[in-house]
């Protein structure tokens, strides 16, 4: 089932006979939603009593969209108060380039490997040869692992007791063919999907993304635009590449597993000037891949799999924002890599502008505190502009409470003063998120 598409459109309402004319100015300029806040919609939040769990009520499925209509008019920044970021050239993939495209250098360890590997697949190419030396060694199944590549075959030729040559022949998901034609205006490559799906990130990146030079909201329409596209779909195809582990897949077909979805963001991210790649591990036990970008000299996480599919209710998926430029701290929770297997590590701390729940509220961050969380989320829901189709998502960092109490505490207080929402609660290892969008 397509999801609704959805904006986070914050706005401050200042009172019902102004509601029209503030409405227009924060899409304008942005403002922060507490101050003026009336003392009535403040007054809806008292102080908590101990909550009663019951059965969480959901909306009805939000009906399926018409196929390939624009999924939202892009706007001002989300993140209010932030200051842009500073435009930075896209870095060496790997800090020490050693190598050379011509050479077939001695590889002894999985660390000279994993370097020489990368910078091989930095240059896109499809024979990476090395002489294995003192008995090391990758398999196939590793090499699919730990690299992110649709496929691999290997071919050995024992030279001495101490020395192996090794050929390995690997093949590029479609989504880096695509980017790499965008980058070097050269579409000579691409096969018939390739290029329908070439021109329609184009036309996205040009005309929606691109304009926008706050590199963070950058992020945010790539994310929200993947989202409304495509629901999860992992039949276990044995196809040599099936579409659904594509971006193809996933702007074509609308389906796409987590390699679909990553795939997706790596060429649209790339698109749009960003320096993103792919990370192999595991999700929540399973494995799984998702994508890691560079903002501001760090590398954080951002996996569109889980947040679109993190909070589903009666068959519909709910788009989050739990992985969202995250570091270690957030996706430990969920995630884990081998070691060996982290080609490029990221921040072990999700910092105070670019998570993205941070970004809600830069004056506190994400909120430990529940009573303060309640507050700030009643806030939050206040400001949802009734024209437009928004979601607003809230993290209460490492709370005990049980999602239950805090989605019925919060639901008792605002049903009324918000009867066309839906607010909904999921966990993520030690934290709680809090979302609602409308019925």
């Amino acid at each position: 089932m397509k999801k609704k598409n959805r904006k986070n459109r914050i706005t401050t309402r200042m009172g019902a006979v102004l509601l029209s004319l503030v409405f227009v100015c924060s899409l304008l300029s942005g403002c922060n939603l507490k101050s003026g806040l009336p003392a009535e919609i403040l007054s809806l939040i008292e102080e908590s009593s101990e909550p009663v769990s019951t059965e969480i009520t959901t909306s009805e499925p939000l009906p399926e969209e018409t196929p390939g209509e624009d999924p939202f008019n892009p706007g001002s920044a989300f993140f209010y108060n932030t200051p842009d970021p500073i435009w930075e050239e896209p870095s060496a993939f790997h800090a020490e380039e050693k190598y050379s495209l011509d050479e077939v250098p001695d590889i002894s360890n999985t660390e000279e490997f994993n370097e020489y590997f990368l910078f091989m697949m930095k240059n896109r190419q499809t024979s990476i040869c090395f002489n294995a030396k003192n008995g090391f060694d990758v398999t196939t199944d590793i090499l699919l692992y730990r690299f992110s590549t649709p496929y691999v075959s290997t071919a050995r030729t024992v030279l001495d007791e101490n020395t192996v040559y090794v050929d390995i022949n690997i093949g590029y998901y479609p989504g880096i063919l695509i980017s790499d034609a965008y980058l070097n205006n050269d579409t000579s490559g691409l096969d018939s999907d390739e290029l329908q799906t070439y021109n329609m990130a184009k036309e996205f990146i040009e005309k929606t993304v691109l304009p926008e030079k706050d590199l963070i909201v950058r992020e945010r329409l790539i994310h929200d635009y993947i989202c409304s596209k495509t629901f999860y779909s992992n039949p276990g195809s044995r196809e040599h590449m099936p579409r659904y582990c594509t971006a193809v897949g996933l702007l074509l077909d609308g389906a796409a597993n987590c390699q679909g979805y990553t795939d997706c963001f790596y060429m649209l991210a790339r698109m749009a000037g960003f320096e993103v790649e792919k990370q192999s591990g595991y999700g929540n036990g399973g494995m799984h891949v998702w994508n890691i970008i560079k903002i501001k000299g760090e590398w954080r996480a951002m996996d569109v799999t889980f947040d679109d599919t993190s909070v589903t209710q009666m068959g519909t998926m709910y788009q989050s924002y739990a992985y969202f430029n995250a570091g270690w701290d957030i996706i430990e929770a969920t995630h884990r890599v081998d070691d060996g297997n982290e080609l490029i590590p990221v921040t072990p701390i999700s910092d105070s502008t670019y998570f993205y729940y941070y970004g809600q509220f830069p004056d506190t961050g994400y909120s430990s505190d529940l009573e303060l969380a309640k507050k700030e989320i009643a806030i939050l829901l206040d400001n949802i502009t009734p024209s437009y189709d928004s979601v607003v998502s809230y993290m209460i960092q490492e709370n005990v409470v049980y999602s239950n109490d805090i989605y019925n505490e919060i639901k008792l207080k605002l049903t009324v003063k918000h009867p066309g929402l839906s607010i909904y609660c999921y966990r993520c290892g030690r934290h709680t998120f809090v979302c609602a969008a409308p019925r």
